[in-house]
């Protein structure tokens, strides 16, 4: 693993090549997030295992981030789909859509330029598949007690390239409950284990069994970009902010873990560039 540390906090980022059997088809491999551990407090980020240390790699742990969006997803089953941030996905399910749940084969991960300086890491990956080329950088900047991560997205090819991304940071399970405020404020639809409580938090109903874990998606009809208030055991204050307005929220948890994801959602033209990001403050 890559290491970001300063006397309060240590980041522990896979290495994209090292580190594959923490890698599978879903999360992006270059600045995923495995560990965040707070120098007196312990670790500041769970899983849906954790503390496994052989959890499954569709599952993960820490801040890792997702890119949905898979090029040549309409292909028939043996033939390669190219999963943005991951590789070449072998296509070994005819199940419609295409999901990397159902598609966990490999064939080859991106390959990465890794440059690690003394506050940040910066991970590029150069790509060419078939019409498509492009590069992804992903940049994890450690400040005193703020994780910045950002992801770079410049479209090379002679198309359009549609992105579907979202973060997916795993905060211990909320044992009062009381999961986390989203800012601006948003509404949940009648569902069968969240609530939001008289102080705007998002809340979990203590009647749910939580070992099923539970995925509700959030419409975000707001043109301010996210703010949110995450409730946490070990850190008094810990905040995240989006420097984009997400396309829509999901929240998910099961009995060991609570999440929320911003989706962030653009079509990039030719010779375009994209940046967004996502910081964490404890």
């Amino acid at each position: 693993m890559y290491i970001l540390k300063n006397p309060e906090l240590e980041i522990q980022i896979l290495d994209p090549v090292n580190d594959r059997n923490f890698l599978g088809s879903r999360y992006c491999t270059g600045g995923y997030i495995y560990q965040v551990n707070d120098l007196k407090k312990g670790n500041l980020f769970s899983g849906p295992e954790f503390p496994n240390p052989n959890c499954s790699v569709f599952n993960g742990q820490g801040a890792p981030e997702v890119f949905v969006t898979a090029l040549n997803d309409q292909c028939e089953a043996g033939k390669d789909v190219f999963v943005l941030g991951v590789g070449r996905v072998t296509r070994t399910s005819p199940i419609n859509p295409f999901h990397v749940r159902d598609n966990p084969v490999v064939k080859e991960f991106c390959a990465w330029e890794i440059n690690q300086y003394p506050d940040s890491i910066k991970m590029v990956s150069k790509i060419v598949f078939n019409q498509w080329n492009f590069i992804i950088t992903k940049i994890i900047t450690l400040n005193y007690r703020k994780i910045v991560s950002r992801t770079i997205f410049r479209n090379l090819s002679k198309n359009t390239i549609p992105i579907l991304w979202y973060a997916h940071p795993f905060f211990p399970f909320p044992e009062n409950l009381c999961a986390c405020k989203i800012t601006p404020q948003i509404d949940l639809s009648e569902n069968a284990g969240y609530t939001i409580n008289d102080y705007g938090y998002i809340a979990l109903k203590k009647e749910y069994n939580w070992k099923k874990g539970l995925y509700q998606k959030i419409i975000y009809n707001s043109d301010d970009k996210l703010s949110v208030i995450q409730c946490h055991p070990f850190v008094e204050n810990m905040s995240a902010e989006c420097d984009f307005v997400p396309e829509s929220i999901a929240i998910w948890s099961n009995d060991i873990t609570f999440s929320f994801e911003p989706f962030y959602k653009k079509i990039i033209k030719e010779g375009e560039e994209r940046s967004w990001g996502i910081s964490y403050c404890f």
